[in-house]
């Protein structure tokens, strides 16, 4: 109590006679501070500068009401260390007394701490008597940042998969957790971009090492990842080390046999070059030939369309384009057509293979510029002096006499004058036979008119 009183009757002279934008909290410089000490003191105040004699260790009480960055300020002209300790008094933050790791003038340092109160020790690096200045500021943690201060595996950082973090290398381990399903394989992918080495120390839900990964990059590849299987339903802890100040990107993702570095592609192993990136898509062809496209963090795309600035593709829940397949559009109504390389067709003409149902067929069909199958209607090629007839179907006659639907039209939609009902002929190629007499099923003479409608002679 008497060092509580003090420490108030110091602070008091201080802001009255002196006006000194500052807080004193200790001018005794023959006592080492002690947690037990600190316990009974007042919480310190964030964002406010202290001034604290140089010579003594000190230890002050702060409180943290949600996981927040705490960065410590030093305004002092030398190097000064500091520790962070739990309300249980362990330690989780160090700077490291003689390690050389300590913060000099203007220096700071970041930290981040989950809710509850802390202790907070500063030193001097030498062992001189000038006063010494520092500020504490706290914020509440962003998203998608790991901070460079977690160095007790107790008070690691929570994680989600699927998403990319920012983060600064310090030196000695930080730790982050993430819930992952037990018994699946996962990636950890990271981009470097400093080039020089991250480390990963994988450990399970008790807590205990699973293995040690040293990763590195050239100058050609600055995209790295390490494989391991989660081994519980709990949290799996990951501690990050690598050299001070390397700022780095990281994301987990499941691995289900493939994976991209965005700059190539793997399955078992071989690499394959990317077929196109495209706003962050990376399209790939498989030693099948069946492509496949990943999103910006690493995970395969399913059940979407996907365009990579050429060609528009279906991805099926395999992860594998749509091929040779004919389908519904998103609107339910339309049909469209995925060819033989999974592009979808637009403004042309494609042979079929499999209906929607999935039956073999070898189909000629035309799909206009919103890659519609064409039904019940006369089109001109791209030439516009050649007809095609697309039966009720969407299957353009070829080889062979047809007769018109009652409800045929033409592509914008308006009846094709003079066929409803009436009888055509398609060539092999699906063309229709205009502006020339012959002869029809029956052996009766005929004309074909410009229409592709028939004509009785006889």
């Amino acid at each position: 109590m008497k060092k509580i009183k003090r420490l108030i009757m110091v602070l008091g002279i201080a802001m009255a006679m002196f006006l000194v934008p500052v807080s004193v909290l200790a001018e005794d410089t023959d006592v080492q501070e002690t947690i037990e000490e600190a316990k009974d003191g007042e919480f310190l105040e964030f964002d406010k500068k202290y001034t604290l004699s140089g010579a003594a260790n000190h230890i002050v009480k702060f409180k943290v009401d949600k996981t927040s960055v705490l960065t410590w300020y030093n305004y002092w002209d030398n190097s000064y260390w500091l520790n962070i300790f739990a309300e249980d008094e362990s330690k989780v933050f160090e700077t490291g007394h003689w390690s050389g790791e300590c913060i000099n003038k203007n220096q700071n340092r970041s930290f981040i701490l989950p809710k509850g109160v802390y202790y907070l020790e500063m030193g001097n690096w030498y062992s001189g008597e000038e006063n010494f200045s520092f500020k504490l500021t706290c914020k509440v943690a962003e998203d998608n940042v790991i901070y460079n201060s977690t160095p007790d595996i107790r008070i690691a950082q929570v994680i989600q998969p699927d998403a990319m973090y920012d983060g600064i290398a310090y030196g000695d381990p930080n730790y982050v957790k993430v819930k992952l399903e037990k018994g699946k394989v996962y990636r950890i992918y990271r981009n470097e971009l400093k080039l020089k080495d991250i480390n990963y120390t994988i450990f399970d839900g008790e807590k205990k090492e699973i293995n040690y990964y040293e990763t590195g990059v050239d100058a050609s590849n600055e995209i790295e990842y390490v494989s391991f299987e989660a081994t519980s339903d709990n949290y799996t802890y990951i501690a990050i080390s690598g050299e001070v100040n390397t700022n780095y990107q990281m994301w987990i993702v499941p691995h289900d046999g493939f994976f991209n570095d965005k700059t190539s592609w793997c399955i078992d192993g071989e690499k394959f070059d990317c077929h196109v990136n495209y706003e962050g898509y990376v399209f790939v062809w498989d030693k099948k030939g069946d492509v496949r496209c990943f999103n910006p963090s690493g995970k395969p795309v399913i059940n979407e369309f996907k365009c990579d600035d050429t060609y528009t593709y279906y991805f099926q829940a395999d992860g594998t384009a749509m091929k040779d397949r004919l389908t519904y559009h998103p609107d339910g109504v339309h049909v469209i057509y995925f060819d033989e390389y999974g592009h979808e067709v637009f403004s042309n003409f494609a042979n079929v293979k499999k209906t929607i149902a999935g039956e073999k067929v070898n189909d000629y069909c035309f799909f206009d510029v919103f890659g519609y199958l064409y039904v019940d209607v006369v089109t001109y090629d791209q030439t516009g002096t050649v007809l095609y007839y697309a039966n009720p179907y969407g299957v353009l006659e070829r080889g062979k006499w047809f007769q018109f639907s009652e409800t045929v039209m033409c592509a914008d939609g308006t009846p094709w004058n003079g066929a409803a009902g009436n009888f055509g002929y398609a060539n092999a190629d699906g063309t229709l036979m205009t502006n020339q007499y012959t002869y029809n099923w029956e052996g009766r003479y005929v004309y074909m008119q410009g229409n592709g409608v028939m004509m009785y002679v006889d």
